[in-house]
């Protein structure tokens, strides 16, 4: 073997490591997002499921302690059946049963 062939030889070999260290590092660069991707995801997914759990306790504390107020007032005034002429009525009965008809 002479010089040149040498040379050549070891050139050669120079450029395999530096096309595998290129691979390794292209590798690197890949699994590097990928654990990126990951961490980010994952801390989206805690931190929205820490939120609906917080949300759901602060909607049961304010449930307990600030219920809402029951409404008491009784509506007492109501139309007398008397100020409605007759006429009305039997046509209320009647457009009343000519729908309960149609239904069935």
């Amino acid at each position: 073997m002479n010089f040149i062939e040498a040379v050549e030889c070891r050139l050669e070999l120079i450029n395999r490591q530096a096309l595998f260290k290129g691979f390794a590092m292209q590798q690197s660069l890949m699994q590097q997002g990928f654990d990126l991707l990951i961490y980010g995801m994952g801390t989206v997914f805690v931190f929205l499921t820490v939120l609906v759990f917080v949300t759901m306790g602060m909607s049961a504390i304010m449930r307990r302690f600030f219920p809402d107020p029951v409404d008491t007032t009784v509506i007492t005034e109501s139309v007398p059946v008397a100020s409605v002429p007759p006429s009305v009525l039997v046509a209320i009965k009647a457009a009343i049963e000519q729908h309960r008809n149609k239904r069935r």
